[in-house]
């Protein structure tokens, strides 16, 4: 058997704890990273954020329990919202985007490709494509820069494919 923990974030997306109610004496109120304030909790749903998966295991006639670390999500299990990490992440792109000398259909497919790569979908092959030739189109400074800005909340997939040998 197998369940999750609650998992304590801030709203920039650094892991303060993912194993909340397990091990409370790590939780803060706030970041130590960027002061931002923590929370547990979806802000569109309020269902608990899905922290480290805890299982038990029989060892002998001892049963243990297991604590498994966990990433930090990009949307609501409960609701499928983004959680403000996320849309952090994203709007600073899409901001860093409007900044960029390209022309206006590429600024949108562009817009289009980072929102679709912070999903785990069929999608996502199409959208590094069009991540990699546009930002690659823009400059190596601009793909580093974007890089920087979504790294945490792109799919692993979508690392996979834009940055094959990272």
């Amino acid at each position: 058997m197998s369940t999750h923990d609650i998992a304590l974030i801030c709203a920039n997306g650094h892991l303060i704890n993912s194993a909340s109610t397990n091990k409370p004496e790590y939780n803060t109120d706030f970041c130590q990273e960027c002061g931002a304030k923590t929370s547990n909790r979806c802000e569109s749903c309020g269902a608990d954020i899905q922290g480290a998966e805890i299982s038990f295991h029989d060892f002998g006639n001892r049963r243990r329990k297991v604590i498994l670390e966990s990433k930090v999500p990009n949307y609501c299990h409960k609701c499928g919202m983004p959680y403000p990490w996320t849309e952090i992440a994203i709007q600073a792109a899409l901001e860093y985007v409007d900044e960029l000398e390209l022309a206006e259909d590429e600024k949108i497919e562009l817009k289009q490709s980072v929102r679709e790569l912070t999903k785990n979908t069929p999608a996502i092959q199409v959208a590094a494509l069009r991540f990699k030739r546009i930002t690659m189109k823009a400059g190596s400074t601009t793909a580093s820069a974007m890089r920087d800005i979504l790294v945490e909340v792109l799919s692993e997939a979508a690392k996979k494919a834009i940055w094959p040998t990272s």
